[in-house]
């Protein structure tokens, strides 16, 4: 039973892949929406994420974009032994390249933005506010001509306002995955 249930797996994820792959051409359209979640390695803590991308600069010859996305992300934020309900809006400078048989997009980034947070003893609009700022490496894999599952991981630096830049404190790598629809 079990070895049935693993090959039935793999020759869907196999039709899954040589469908996206037949319908998949050379190119990406221009922009996406994204939405995943998100798991901050160092602490547990998980956050939803949305993002808007759009195309900055296409070269056909290298095969390599530049994007740029605008990401939303929610949840809990664990700093300086306290937990905070935070909200970050972030800009993410994207390059990216496709897999020559349109399967899958190959990309890096930097990652900076703002957040906002508060708990029972500080509110929302309150200082301190939240920086960040961070690299990361992803892939998206096409199940569909413009739908992908991706996978990212971001070294990402969260540093509150008015304390002290502390490598360790400030450290929250990033594991992130959802899906992406390209229009």
């Amino acid at each position: 039973m079990r070895k049935t249930i693993i090959v039935l797996i793999g020759i869907i994820v196999l039709n899954v892949g040589l469908n996206a792959q037949e319908q998949n051409s050379e190119t990406l359209k221009p922009f996406y929406f994204g939405m995943g979640l998100s798991n901050i390695q160092t602490t547990g803590d998980v956050w939803g994420t949305f993002d808007f991308g759009f195309l900055l600069y296409k070269n056909e010859a290298k095969r390599y974009n530049i994007r740029n996305s605008i990401m939303i992300d929610g949840g809990r934020f664990s700093s300086y032994g306290n937990d905070f309900g935070i909200y970050s809006l972030s800009d993410k400078l994207i390059v990216e390249t496709l897999s020559l048989n349109g399967l899958f997009r190959y990309y890096s980034f930097l990652q900076g933005g703002i957040g906002i947070l508060g708990n029972e003893n500080k509110a929302f609009f309150e200082k301190p506010l939240t920086y960040n700022f961070g690299l990361g490496i992803g892939i998206d894999i096409f199940v569909e001509k413009n739908m992908s599952i991706f996978f990212d991981y971001t070294c990402l630096f969260n540093i509150l306002q008015n304390t002290k830049f502390e490598y360790k404190e400030s450290l929250s790598p990033k594991f992130q995955m959802g899906v992406r629809y390209y229009f």
